[in-house]
């Protein structure tokens, strides 16, 4: 939920470098976090690797980290 005094983006189609993105998890989350980005998901291709790393440092930045199941 957004606070009107405190607005933020969420993105919830994003991939790590363990498919084919740019980044890893890690350099993701604190990205998301410079651009006021609280709530990502993980999307990568044919993999969920890079999303026990994205969540736990989702956590220690307050942000919402999921994953993409298909």
């Amino acid at each position: 939920m957004t606070n009107k005094n405190n607005p933020h983006w969420i993105d919830l189609h994003l991939h790590t470098n363990n498919s084919d993105g740019t980044l890893s998890s890690f350099e993701l989350v604190n990205l998301a976090a410079t651009q006021n980005i609280k709530t990502i998901a993980i999307t990568d291709h044919d993999t969920i690797d890079g999303v026990k790393s994205a969540i736990k440092e989702g956590r220690s930045e307050e942000r919402r980290v999921g994953k993409e199941c298909r």
